[in-house]
C-alpha cells in the first residue's frame, strides 16, 4: 500500500500491479504535537492545537494527519483507536478529520 496514491509504485517506479485498496477507516494515534504559533491564518483563533500523527489500521507506515476536534491541546490519549469522518468544505472538498472513537 502507498499514500498519497501515484501512478508508479514509490519502491520500484513501475506503474504494473497498482490496485485501489478500500481500506476501513479506523486507525490509532500514535503521538502528537501543539501547535501554539500557527503561520495558517485559517487556524490562528483555534491556537493552540493539536496535530495528531494516526496510523491507518492496515498499514502503520502510511500516517494521516488530524488536529482531533473536540480534543483540547496537549490532552491526546496516544495509543486510543480512532474513526474518519469527511467534513465537507465550503468549496465542495472532502477532507478527512480522526475522531476518538475509545
Amino acid at each position: 500500500m502507498q499514500y498519497p496514491p501515484e501512478n508508479v509504485c514509490f519502491d520500484c517506479d513501475s506503474a504494473s500491479g497498482l490496485e485501489w485498496h478500500e481500506v476501513s477507516g479506523r486507525g490509532t494515534i500514535n503521538g502528537y504535537v501543539v501547535v501554539h504559533d500557527s503561520r495558517l491564518r485559517m487556524w490562528v483563533p483555534q491556537q493552540p492545537y493539536n496535530v495528531a500523527v494516526i496510523h491507518i489500521e492496515e498499514d502503520h507506515t502510511i500516517n494521516f494527519f488530524s488536529n482531533l476536534p473536540g480534543t483540547k491541546a496537549d490532552q491526546v490519549p496516544v495509543g486510543s483507536k480512532v474513526q474518519v469522518e469527511f467534513v465537507e468544505t465550503q468549496s465542495g472538498q472532502k477532507i478527512p478529520e480522526w475522531q476518538i472513537v475509545s
